[in-house]
């Protein structure tokens, strides 16, 4: 059964600029990650990016290798 309830969010803050970026998914897969990477990449093209990602499996996996 489906928790009505949850709520799934992708987020990153520039902690130069203070701007979010955030995405509501109503499932975490690698697609929806790797989907999620290239808009935070689009976000600042020229720069650098720090990435901390846990474990989750949904962060692994060719998709996110191609971004």
């Amino acid at each position: 059964m489906q928790d009505e309830h949850r709520h799934t969010f992708y987020g990153t803050l520039n902690l130069s600029t203070g701007k979010e970026i955030v995405l509501r998914s109503e499932i975490m897969n690698s697609e929806v990650s790797a989907q999620y990477l290239q808009i935070a990449l689009n976000a600042v093209p020229a720069l650098p990016i720090l990435l901390f990602w846990d474990r989750a499996p949904w962060h692994r996996g060719k998709l996110i290798e191609n971004c």
